[in-house]
């Protein structure tokens, strides 16, 4: 395929730059023709004439009243019945596929023909393919869907963002593929308003296109963009055709170097850390640790997690955290966290061991990017919306939004925890006296799950903290003599080791039941505990009390409801898990020491 460079010739009939809705009828229509000059009405006629037949032509496509089909191609698994005479007539391409006759037999026996043996190099997905077939009918070409040209980040402009490059990118491939030369030349100068505009990572893409289609004015602009980048010669290896990832080196080292302060690249160093990626591309996390043993090179030096997290089998990444050598919220020279890498890579098997591990989902990237933000960027509505029927693998691109978006939650809630009240920072008692009594609400609505978050917490082992007041086992803790023989250590020790796991009982609410989590932190800060002394006070007290319990009941329960169903969802519950708050949790008593 040639190199085209020259402006694109006016790609529709009209001065509308999208295709009429098809509704045009079939019979004859009335026209009013003006009595102008002669060329004015031979031009007008034409014009109308050529009008008409793209929106005939377009109903071949668009209205099943008129399917006269003779041939299939096939694009993510969907059919789309093609008419070979049109297409040969306007694509050489077409015309010497159907000429060999080497599509395989489809239904009714028309031949059939699958897009991704038509494309060697790159993909071409269902709404391009349909966008790029209306243009060949029709000679009009329609606006870009939005369901797979744009992102599902709120706050992009989505001018420069992965879905409307990948668009883009597919678009141009089935246009330099068929040989359509105005639209590899208007595709082309579209693609080259995205390269500066777009993250070096977003451009790898383009630059793979123009490589294979041969677009050489693209090709440059894409490799001075990346050699003036920061990204590393070893992502430019792992992603890009080595001609060009030497071409991009090559330019690199003709550069003048605008720092002086640099550390040289040791090249002995530089290979053992290669060796531990290769290490890792063959899925050996053992020889990995004997060529720790064999250097100096650690984990961190490598940047092997960041490796593993792109471009390794989950399981390796689950070995290499298990090794305890690596620093899981360590930022590389580019400023990205193992998270962010894994949010790039969109595999959720990946993200949920980085979480398990403790890694922080608040970090954000130089320019402010959080691990969240850069998979929604990543994501195009049709993606993110898509319905996922009995018996289906889920969406993946759904998952590792939902999942960082609820990690998120949990981290600012944890963070919100600890700050409810500022006046309690730094006294153990007052911290301990706001656990006791949110977690005694916890298990006021839903017994048998917070008795598994407590166990879990091991917090039933521990003793409750009852202020000057002592308990006898009010809240299905340990309740406690006082002791005249502990020390004011001993005490301090008892009080810490209660705190801890009271704390970790409400993070494991916040992690699982996120919203219920989320209304307890409103309430706790709403005088909460005064609303649950519902035995004291005069009658009209009593009275308004009990109604405002019962509503704080309702909203709370709505907030479990909400979280049992997400989990339902996600398939993290199954159909047998409980729901106590429906069995009774209600006639559980309030503990004795709120009073």
């Amino acid at each position: 395929m040639a190199d085209s460079t020259t402006p694109s010739s006016s790609l529709n009939f009209t001065e509308s730059s999208h295709v009429s809705n098809g509704s045009s009828s079939y019979g004859a229509s009335s026209y009013n023709v003006s009595t102008s000059t002669g060329s004015e009405t031979g031009g007008n006629l034409e014009l109308l004439s050529l009008s008409k037949l793209s929106c005939s032509l377009e109903q071949l496509l668009v209205d099943s009243r008129f399917d006269y089909s003779d041939a299939e191609v096939i694009v993510e698994g969907i059919s789309v019945g093609v008419h070979r005479c049109i297409l040969a007539s306007r694509s050489r391409v077409f015309h010497e596929l159907f000429t060999q006759g080497n599509g395989s037999s489809g239904k009714e026996g028309k031949p059939k023909y699958c897009m991704s043996d038509l494309v060697p190099y790159g993909r071409v997905g269902f709404e391009a393919f349909n966008i790029f077939l209306s243009y060949l009918y029709t000679g009009k070409l329609k606006p870009s869907p939005l369901e797979v040209s744009t992102c599902v980040d709120a706050l992009c402009a989505h001018d420069a963002c992965r879905p409307a490059i990948d668009y883009a990118v597919e678009l141009m491939y089935a246009s330099a593929i068929f040989q359509i030369t105005e639209l590899v030349s208007l595709f082309q100068r579209r693609l080259l308003n995205f390269v500066e505009k777009a993250f070096v990572e977003d451009v790898i893409p383009i630059l793979v296109v123009a490589f294979h289609c041969q677009l050489n004015q693209l090709v440059h602009h894409c490799v001075q963009r990346v050699a003036r980048s920061d990204l590393d010669s070893i992502s430019l290896e792992k992603e890009l055709p080595y001609e060009v990832a030497d071409n991009i080196k090559f330019f690199r080292r003709n550069q003048p170097d605008d720092k002086p302060n640099a550390v040289p690249v040791d090249p002995m160093h530089e290979q053992r850390i290669r060796r531990i990626h290769k290490a890792l591309d063959s899925d050996d996390v053992e020889l990995v640790k004997l060529l720790l043993t064999e250097s100096e090179i650690t984990l961190d030096d490598a940047n092997a997690l960041h490796y593993a997290a792109a471009y390794c089998d989950p399981k390796v990444v689950t070995e290499v955290l298990s090794l305890g050598l690596a620093d899981i919220n360590r930022k590389n020279v580019r400023g990205y966290t193992v998270l962010h890498v894994a949010a790039m890579r969109k595999e959720p098997s990946v993200i949920v061991s980085l979480l398990n591990n403790e890694v922080c989902a608040l970090e954000t990237t130089m320019d402010g990017q959080s691990a969240v933000r850069i998979c929604r960027r990543l994501t195009r509505p049709k993606d993110y919306d898509a319905e996922t029927k009995p018996g289906e693998e889920s969406n993946k691109d759904r998952i590792c939004i939902d999942i960082l978006e609820r990690e998120t939650r949990r981290n600012a809630m944890a963070g919100a925890t600890s700050i409810s009240s500022p006046e309690m920072a730094d006294d153990l008692h007052m911290k301990l006296l706001y656990l006791e009594n949110r977690v005694a609400f916890a298990r006021l609505y839903f017994p048998l799950e917070a008795r598994l978050a407590m166990g879990t917490a091991h917090a039933d082992t521990t003793y409750e903290f009852s202020g000057l007041s002592a308990s006898k086992g009010s809240c299905g803790n340990l309740s406690r003599e006082v002791d005249l023989n502990e020390t004011p250590t001993m005490k301090n020790q008892r009080l810490c080791s209660r705190k801890e796991a009271l704390l970790n009982t409400v993070k494991m609410g916040q992690r699982f039941f996120p919203h219920c989590s989320e209304e307890l932190d409103k309430l706790m800060e709403d005088d909460l505990p005064d609303q649950l002394y519902l035995d004291k006070g005069t009658p009209d007290q009593k009275r308004i009390k009990r109604a405002r319990f019962l509503e704080l009941k309702e909203d709370v329960q709505k907030a479990f409801d909400k979280d049992i169903s997400e989990l339902s969802r996600s398939g993290f519950l199954s159909s047998s898990s409980s729901s106590s708050s429906r069995k009774g949790g209600g006639k559980y008593k309030v503990r004795k020491t709120l009073r």
